[in-house]
């Protein structure tokens, strides 16, 4: 959702701030690769193996970083380069992208 409404769009503009161009290039995908990667090593372990808990805190810890990075420097460094206008349209659309998916998991655990 974020690729496509909002770093997806500033990628394609090659926005002049050099910390925001790598993080929409490269570092953001990065950190999210990362984080599903150790999901899929979580979900390989049994819940009552020790490792487990610890992988846990270790997708917290990396989501936790990962959050604060966008909201307290890169959210901010969009806001300067994007006008109010653009910035709620990809509000916009991430909200109906968010409520599309979820409708469509609601409607899986349903069928």
């Amino acid at each position: 959702m974020e690729d496509a409404c909002l770093y997806g769009r500033l990628a394609q503009e090659r926005p002049p701030d050099p910390t925001l161009s790598e993080w929409v290039s490269d570092r953001h995908e990065e950190e999210v690769g990362e984080v599903e990667n150790l999901i899929e090593k979580a979900k390989r372990l049994d819940l009552k193996d020790d490792r487990w808990f610890s992988m846990v805190q270790q997708i917290h810890t990396a989501l936790e970083n990962h959050i604060g990075t966008e909201e307290g420097d890169i959210f901010p460094r969009i806001g300067k380069v994007w006008d109010h206008a653009k910035l709620a349209k990809a509000a916009e659309e991430m909200s109906g992208t968010k409520g599309e998916k979820t409708a469509s998991a609601a409607g899986r655990r349903h069928a």
